[in-house]
């Protein structure tokens, strides 16, 4: 089964463009969140087959319950009261991050319409670290005219980064370009 790409601003042109691109390369299912007669209309406008892509709106969300009820067991200790669970996976990201942790999506790409810490938050209130590591970070891939690829960490989540930190964070992108099959050189 093809990977599952969830993105949480669905109804973004530039999000549909995209996901055109992936049904065409077959690199991924994408999963939209949003309304769905506004994405069927923007998606005809963009030439992009709706079939091809899943939709999902949070309001009508047959796991919107259980989402609400495995957030609340997360974050109880947090300050998260039962009510407020529901409410806040009315975030497209949070509901996002539990699509990914709940293994209802694959990966997850946002961040286009809204402001970093606000994309970047809901997914460290619900996907844990790795065991091992005890720092998020960031880790943009660059890919250069010639195919060469970078791997630049972390550029975006730790300010002010002990030596400690940098050497996790260092190992923890060698890991990545592994992953990318690219040999590290840190």
């Amino acid at each position: 089964q093809q990977c599952r790409v969830l993105f949480p601003e669905g109804e973004h042109p530039t999000v549909l463009r995209a996901c055109r691109s992936i049904i065409d390369e077959g690199i991924a299912t994408p999963v939209l969140l949003g309304n769905r007669a506004r994405i069927a209309q923007l998606a005809g406008e963009l030439h992009l087959d709706i079939n091809k892509v899943e939709i999902n709106e949070i309001e009508n969300h047959p796991r919107l319950p259980y989402y609400a009820e495995e957030f609340y067991r997360m974050r109880q200790r947090k300050g998260i009261t039962r009510n407020e669970a529901e409410q806040f996976l009315r975030n497209p990201n949070l509901f996002g991050a539990m699509m990914v942790h709940l293994e209802d999506a694959d990966a997850l790409v946002s961040g286009l319409t809204t402001h970093y810490p606000d994309t970047v938050r809901p997914l460290l209130q619900v996907i844990p670290l790795r065991p091992g590591v005890t720092k998020a970070s960031g880790l943009y891939l660059v890919i250069t005219s010639r195919s060469k690829l970078y791997f630049l960490a972390d550029c975006t989540v730790n300010i002010e980064p002990s030596s400690e930190d940098l050497a996790e964070i260092a190992l923890c992108a060698a890991d990545t370009a592994r992953r990318f099959d690219v040999e590290p050189r840190v």
